[in-house]
């Protein structure tokens, strides 16, 4: 018996340590969100039929093969320009809104994610309720971009904080946005 327990152990380390190496770690820290957000332009997603997707949801659940859907990708293409800059707490601060009317939660795919060392980002509900970061130079993939995972609400703040002077050195873009509205555990919406 422990010939074959110690063998399913290692598998199972490997396989931790893989998972891992691979997935968006945060590095601590924490947004700045007692900002005001009222001057920031808010980036609305397009309304999603419900009806349509629940209709399509109850078909292709019944196959075992097919992976179970929970959100709606859109895809963006949003970066720096799109947010807006300022100077809190000694750093410099870029902040995006981005909503989708009646999320349960929404996540967002960058194609594009390079942050210099001392940099932050941070993904919130505007709630201030959730938030997951502070993703930095040691979340780079070697494909640029980083897929975070989801924040709970219908509006995401998206939060970079840098080290003054070092604004230049940033490149963000935003390609896809999904807007979850089925629950993680598969409970209908």
């Amino acid at each position: 018996m422990k010939r074959t327990f110690l063998p399913a152990l290692g598998l199972l380390a490997t396989l931790l340590c893989t998972l891992t190496a691979s997935s968006q770690v945060p590095r601590g820290g924490h947004p700045f969100w007692e900002a005001d957000l009222s001057n920031l332009e808010v980036q609305h997603m397009p309304a999603i039929d419900l009806e349509a997707l629940q209709a399509a949801d109850a078909v292709t659940d019944l196959v075992k093969s097919a992976p179970w859907r929970f959100g709606e990708e859109f895809d963006v293409n949003l970066g720096l320009e799109h947010g807006q800059w300022s100077s809190e707490n000694g750093v410099s601060v870029w902040r995006a809104v981005i909503e989708a009317s009646e999320a349960l939660a929404m996540s967002v795919r960058f194609s594009e994610f390079y942050v210099p060392k001392g940099a932050k980002v941070f993904l919130w509900n505007r709630e201030h309720i959730e938030f997951i970061g502070g993703f930095d130079h040691r979340n780079h993939k070697d494909w640029g971009g980083l897929a975070t995972g989801l924040v709970a609400g219908q509006a995401l703040v998206v939060e970079l904080q840098v080290p003054l002077g070092l604004e230049d050195a940033c490149a963000l873009r935003i390609d896809q946005v999904v807007h979850a509205y089925r629950d993680i555990a598969g409970k209908a919406a």
